[in-house]
């Protein structure tokens, strides 16, 4: 909770910072695996699926890890137990895309327009802790890489967010 409230503080202040480095896609993806499932009391199965030649990006590691942290750690809050959860990642020169895909409770059409929104939680959510940070975070991280997000989701079927980070050379504006 704090580390969201202090990246959104600085995302507001204009002082978040971006730091682009070269990172190894794969190895990054199996460290931040071991992450996700060293802070959840029951390990989901996560597959990693990479695509592409081009497996060292420019990016920044550390907005990177909390844009895919929050992303898969909401995957395997809000599906069953024993559900797989997808890390497809396609790796071509000038972008990367990375997917995050769940079988779990799926987002309301009426909720996917407040995603972005600090503290809003969907409909649905129930007894799930939370505190409708993540996604904000995910966002305001996103934004100073130039990249963009998109959300297919079915209440019931599951959620895929779609991660697209352009390669740059120089700090985003934003």
């Amino acid at each position: 909770l704090l580390v969201d409230m202090l990246t959104l503080s600085r995302a507001e202040a204009g002082k978040l910072e971006f730091n682009p480095q070269p990172l190894d896609i794969p190895e990054f993806c199996d460290r931040l695996i071991d992450e996700v499932k060293g802070n959840l009391n029951t390990a989901p199965f996560i597959k990693l699926h990479i695509e592409g030649s081009d497996n060292v990006a420019l990016l920044d590691e550390k907005l990177l890890r909390a844009i895919l942290i929050n992303l898969l750690l909401n995957a395997a809050k809000y599906s069953p137990e024993e559900s797989e959860i997808g890390l497809r990642v396609e790796c071509s020169v000038g972008k990367t895309v990375f997917k995050v895909s769940d079988r779990g409770i799926g987002i309301p059409a009426a909720d996917q327009q407040y995603l972005y929104d600090s503290f809003h939680r969907g409909e649905n959510v129930g007894t799930l802790p939370g505190t409708g940070l993540g996604l904000a975070v995910v966002k305001k991280c996103l934004e100073r890489h130039g990249g963009n997000i998109q959300v297919q989701s079915e209440v019931g079927v599951g959620t895929t967010f779609r991660v697209t980070i352009p390669w740059t050379t120089t700090e985003v504006t934003l």
